[in-house]
């Protein structure tokens, strides 16, 4: 994923989350340890996203989970490699990446 197709890119697999199950990613984004519903190895790989206006400039990205995942800071900048996922999130199948 790159800055042409990350915002596409994440709905799309969010969307079809077992269409892309065992895909190999590539993505650049920043850490976002906003979602306290996550485990300290866990975080959400993301970039800002504009639907319309800067007042509407919002985080977008897809959560990831790896081993030593609590080494990185929040807001640090990451390229990583992985493979898409799925697991049950409040009854609904949701993508993540497991690097």
């Amino acid at each position: 994923l790159n800055s042409d197709n990350f915002y596409q890119t994440i709905v799309k697999v969010g969307s079809n989350a077992d269409q892309y199950k065992d895909y190999t990613v590539y993505m650049t984004g920043y850490v976002n340890r906003e979602d306290n519903t996550l485990k300290s190895n866990e975080f959400t790989i993301s970039r800002m996203a504009m639907a319309c206006c800067i007042a509407d400039v919002a985080p977008i990205g897809m959560t990831a989970y790896k081993t030593d995942g609590d080494s990185l800071q929040n807001e640090q900048w990451v390229s990583i490699e992985g493979k898409v996922s799925t697991r049950d999130f409040h009854g609904r199948k949701q993508p993540y990446i497991e690097i």
